[in-house]
């Protein structure tokens, strides 16, 4: 489970708190709508922190999460395959699919990244390849 307990770290921000799992997967979950890029900055650190130098699967929980400024969209690709190997954002509403899906055709990011539908599909296929 997503929010099983099986955490072996986990770094809390202002904006958003990331767990590492104990299979290697990093959670990102935002508790806000927008953020500044500031506060982007903020979770690279977090993340950094988290993996140790370590690259693993990411999987986002983006919640109320809303659209990024375009200079967010290029800070986090030219950033996030420094810990992460590949993106899951996992939403089963049809809207944030859809803008997902377009935001990943319009700016694709450096690694593999998907928008699945449940908890099981996502961590499957994360896991896929370890």
């Amino acid at each position: 489970m997503i929010y099983g307990g099986d955490y072996v770290a986990s770094v809390k921000l202002s904006c958003s708190t990331i767990y590492k799992r104990a299979d290697g997967i990093i959670v990102f979950a935002p508790v806000k709508s927008h953020f500044t890029l500031d506060e982007i900055k903020a979770q690279l650190n977090g993340f950094l922190e988290i993996q140790k130098g370590e690259v693993s699967p990411l999987l986002v929980l983006p919640g109320k999460l809303q659209k990024l400024e375009d200079e967010q969209k290029k800070f986090m690709n030219a950033n996030i395959s420094r810990f992460a190997s590949k993106l899951c954002i996992l939403t089963n509403n049809p809207l944030p699919t859809f803008i997902f899906n377009i935001i990943f055709y319009l700016t694709p990011p450096p690694i593999p990244s998907r928008v699945l539908k449940t908890e099981s599909e996502a961590i499957a296929w994360l896991k896929k390849d370890l």
